[in-house]
């Protein structure tokens, strides 16, 4: 929700997917869901026609979530919820990149933004979830009733499609 009293501008939006390292033990009609990084880089992770898999299918994985206070840390929990299972968590972290980078090495799945991922993620598979929108849109906000610098106003420009 957007406050009352700004100003907001579009900057940007991401999709979160479920990141899983490749060591995992998955059965091999779910990695056929698998989105690769080079995938995410051609835009499919934000294609309504790339096919989803369901959280159920993951709920024997350990999980890296995010701490309260965190909006991924609400969906995820809606997410659970409503799949009917809460996952086996392994640990909690503030950071969205700290989770990703310990996915990365092995540790255990987590969920990651599509923006995030890179040639250092070459050892996760990703997946699109079927039971949760997790499209999240950015905006940039600027106080209605107050000076905007120069500096931020150029700024907010370059944002504009």
């Amino acid at each position: 929700m957007i406050r009352k009293h700004t100003r907001h501008y579009p900057a940007f939006q991401d999709q979160i997917l479920l990141a899983v390292p490749r060591s995992a033990d998955l059965a091999e009609d779910v990695k056929n869901y698998a989105l690769s990084v080079q995938d995410i880089g051609a835009g499919c992770s934000r294609k309504t026609e790339t096919p989803t898999v369901s959280i159920t299918q993951f709920q024997n994985l350990p999980f890296i979530l995010l701490t309260p206070g965190n909006n991924l840390y609400k969906r995820c929990q809606a997410l659970f919820q409503k799949a009917g299972f809460m996952p086996h968590i392994k640990l909690m972290l503030s950071q969205l990149a700290t989770a990703q980078r310990l996915a990365e090495h092995g540790l255990a799945a987590t969920f990651v933004s599509d923006a995030m991922v890179g040639p250092t993620s070459q050892d996760l598979l990703f997946f699109k979830i079927a039971e949760a929108d997790f499209t999240r849109s950015f905006h940039a906000l600027l106080p209605d009733k107050e000076f905007t610098p120069y500096s931020v106003r150029a700024f907010i420009q370059l944002l504009k499609p």
